[in-house]
């Protein structure tokens, strides 16, 4: 009986605790050479409630290719994005205009102001900085980017919104922009069941400075695509910051007041742990928001709105990896 305890208590003493197996190492692996293609697809609808009241539907699908060119000895990678191809198709109250980089017999809507901004990333090529979490530490290439991008849009009424649109496309936001896509993992061994969390801001002329907070969770592990995947799910929330204070902001802040009244993120991602990279993601966020603008043709008056806004992108590897 003595003998039984004494090896009961050894058992109990001595049981393990979480071993390097239990736990998934999930951090992108950058490696020199590397070259993965990504095709990701994005709709929005978008209602405004103000008078007559107006509907808006984006499909917009874009190809690129991504080029690991050099990782430095603290594992920063800087990769190259070259848009391969664009097609969006835009409907609004009724009007439809179609653009497929693909086929030439849609590209006279390369010339439409809703489509000439996506129109013109084909072909071109942006380079940034990005660690193993997905952080993304530097972009470069924007200003030649923007220069293409809104040159079919100059001339004419259209100059008025060229600055608002120039606010938008900037190193600092696409930076924000391609991080908010690649910093989904912890860059750390983590157990199933274990969460952590991500804060990212992106500028928004008029608006301010939009930040998401979202919590991910390993769920699991399961096999996408003839791959051994890591399962994330990820749920947030979107809130509204003051301007940081641009000129334009505080130009604006006076004229126009918004607010966000509601908003959810909710997405699932599918890792490979091994090779370092996304297989899938699907990701939804929806936004409600309230605008009080001044009356264009009465400046005493002023118009309310309500905009509701629902997106969904869906990112999968094409190949590589």
């Amino acid at each position: 009986m003595t003998r039984s305890l004494i090896t009961l208590v050894l058992a109990l003493f001595f049981v393990p605790g979480a071993s390097a197996q239990d736990r998934l190492n999930l951090h992108w692996r950058w490696v020199e050479g590397k070259s993965l293609t990504y095709r990701v697809v994005e709709e929005m609808d978008q209602s405004i409630a103000s008078g007559e009241g107006t509907d808006m539907k984006w499909v917009r699908t874009i190809r690129y290719r991504e080029d690991v060119r050099r990782v430095d000895s603290r594992g920063v990678a800087t990769v190259d994005r070259t848009y391969e191809a664009i097609s969006v198709v835009v409907t609004r109250d009724g009007r439809r205009v179609e653009y497929d980089s693909d086929r030439p017999g849609t590209h006279g809507a390369a010339s439409d102001p809703m489509i000439a901004p996506f129109a013109a990333l084909a072909g071109k090529t942006i380079s940034f900085d990005v660690d193993a979490e997905g952080q993304v530490l530097e972009v470069r290439g924007v200003s030649d980017l923007m220069k293409s991008v809104t040159s079919p849009l100059s001339g004419g009424i259209l100059d008025a919104k060229l600055e608002v649109f120039s606010a938008t496309l900037t190193d600092e936001s696409m930076r924000q922009q391609i991080e908010q896509s690649l910093r989904l993992v912890p860059g750390r061994a983590v157990r199933t069941g274990e969460s952590w969390e991500t804060a990212i801001r992106q500028p928004m002329p008029v608006v301010g400075v939009v930040e998401s907070r979202t919590r991910h969770t390993l769920r699991g592990t399961g096999r996408l695509a003839a791959r051994s995947c890591a399962r994330i799910e990820s749920v947030g929330t979107l809130s509204l910051v003051r301007p940081e204070g641009d000129d334009l902001s505080r130009l604006l802040e006076g004229l126009f007041s918004v607010r966000l009244t509601d908003s959810r993120l909710a997405g699932e991602t599918h890792f490979d742990h091994a090779d370092g990279c996304i297989v899938r993601s699907e990701m939804s966020m929806d936004s409600d928001w309230s605008v009080s603008m001044p009356d264009l043709t009465d400046p005493a008056r002023r118009v309310e709105q309500t905009k509701r806004i629902r997106q969904r992108a869906t990112l999968e590897l094409v190949s590589g990896g």
